[in-house]
């Protein structure tokens, strides 16, 4: 019959050009019996992305493919049926055992008493470890938010809807379901602030202009924070976008100090004048010594008058550097590097009866100059040395100072061999009117480390210290040495 021969040419044609879309499509492509999962047929695409040659690969079932056990598999399929999806994701083990994310996607199909599936199966192993390392950054920023009590907001110029981020809801104290708005936004804000952020808004839509505010709100529980908003106008794309930042710890924080550093300057300012006072007859009467009495003095007379002169002089300079150390913090470097071994000179000269009394013996290294205050610089060798004679043991003992240049940073150390400190002491070493166990043994005040400490971190450095081999201790000074500005 004419007509069935010519159907039946149809469907050999429709067979053969099926055939060669199969094999030559680039997708990933199997055929599988899902009474048992064997896989019946499989592309070239198929063959070079799980690495098996035909005979094998039509020896294998699904369950040989998968990491995922039999009865889960089936499972699975059966979710996705009932959910209605034509996908489904799995992993899959490639011939050399690598491990691959898999996203299949099922079309069944029946052919005769058989129920098969023809699955094209895409590799989104990147995409998966794209999203893991998204949602690990996710986590970061929350945690992030969480830690630093910040968040993101934007909105909508032309609808006024806002977005927030956890962190902002966790600053107002709202419920994550709530809705924000720019006018419920504003609300939050005391009578005081709502006039600011509302002006800086309105400027950010009309002139475009970014903002940058510390403010205060009152969250919906009533309680008070201060807040620090930055916003960031996008006029193109209508919006209006920045951060929100809870600081009412560091405002507390902040009062705190200014509070102490007041009293701690009224302090200072009461002792340096109290030490003035004497000081400054001392000099008074050694000019008129020298004025009135110059030719009834021999000159060792006049050297020893010098020499008070001098300590005096020294004595005023170092309480004035050094009060204004304690009431602003601040630092104003000389043009010139001053000479570290001349101030150490000057500083064993003044500590010649102490040193000759214990018998201490010291051994100065050459030392880098710096640009720093010379007046610290002398505190700082005052301190550590005077230490040094006190705890550096018996008769005889040595002290060695000396300093070294990294790059910009100078340090300098003073080295005892003494009885040395414990571990647990030389954690708190240098903070104020710390004496550990020898407090009542030797004179001292508990200050001078303190002032070790702080000169160097004025100077952009650091204090530490440090077990001597053999025992003893070293304390380190690193101070930054840069250009004055």
């Amino acid at each position: 019959m004419p007509g069935h021969n010519s159907s039946k040419n149809e469907l050999q044609v429709d067979d053969a050009v099926f055939r060669n879309m199969f094999e030559n499509h680039s997708a990933v492509i199997y055929i599988v019996d899902l009474s048992d999962f064997s896989i019946i047929d499989a592309n070239q695409s198929a063959l070079d992305f799980y690495g098996y040659d035909r005979k094998t690969m039509l020896t294998k079932r699904i369950p040989d493919l998968n990491t995922t056990a039999e009865d889960e598999i089936r499972t699975e399929i059966q979710k996705s049926v009932k959910e209605g999806r034509s996908f489904y994701i799995f992993k899959h083990r490639l011939a050399n055992g690598e491990i691959r994310d898999v996203e299949i996607y099922a079309n069944p199909v029946k052919l005769g008493d058989r129920e098969l599936s023809l699955s094209i199966v895409h590799d989104i192993t990147e995409r998966i470890q794209a999203e893991k390392v998204l949602a690990d950054s996710r986590e970061v920023l929350a945690k992030t938010e969480r830690l630093g009590k910040v968040g993101s907001w934007e909105f909508n110029i032309d609808t006024g809807k806002q977005i927030w981020s956890k962190g902002v809801y966790d600053i107002h104290e709202v419920d994550y379901d709530y809705d924000p708005t720019v006018s419920k936004g504003v609300d939050f804000y005391t009578q005081d602030s709502r006039s600011s952020i509302t002006s800086a808004v309105k400027q950010a839509v009309e002139q475009s202009e970014p903002f940058d505010v510390e403010l205060e709100i009152k969250t919906a529980k009533g309680n008070l924070h201060k807040v620090h908003a930055i916003g960031k106008p996008d006029l193109e794309n209508r919006r209006v976008h920045g951060f929100f930042q809870d600081i009412t710890e560091r405002k507390i924080a902040e009062t705190l100090l200014k509070e102490s550093n007041e009293e701690l300057d009224a302090f200072v300012q009461t002792v340096a004048h109290d030490l003035r006072s004497p000081i400054t007859p001392i000099i008074g009467y050694a000019e008129i010594l020298r004025e009135n009495y110059k030719g009834q003095l021999d000159e060792q007379g006049l050297s020893y008058l010098s020499e008070i002169e001098k300590a005096g002089a020294e004595m005023l300079s170092l309480m004035e550097s050094l009060l204004s150390l304690a009431r602003a913090g601040t630092l104003i470097r000389p043009i010139e590097r001053v000479s570290t071994d001349e101030v150490v000179a000057r500083v064993i000269k003044n500590l010649g009866t102490n040193i000759t009394s214990t018998g201490v013996v010291l051994q100065v290294n050459p030392m880098p100059s710096v640009r720093m205050p010379k007046a610290y610089l002398t505190q700082i060798f005052d301190n550590l040395i005077s230490n040094a004679i006190r705890y550096a043991g018996k008769k005889g003992g040595l002290v060695e100072v000396g300093g070294e240049q990294t790059g910009k940073q100078k340090r300098f150390f003073v080295r005892d061999h003494g009885p040395g400190i414990s571990e647990q002491e030389r954690k708190h070493i240098f903070e104020i009117f710390y004496r550990g166990t020898n407090k009542g043994k030797v004179k001292g005040s508990g200050i001078g480390l303190a002032i070790v400490y702080k000169i160097a971190r004025i100077c952009g450095g650091r204090a530490w210290v440090e077990e001597t081999h053999g025992g003893g201790c070293t304390f380190w000074v690193e101070v930054e040495d840069v250009s004055r500005p």
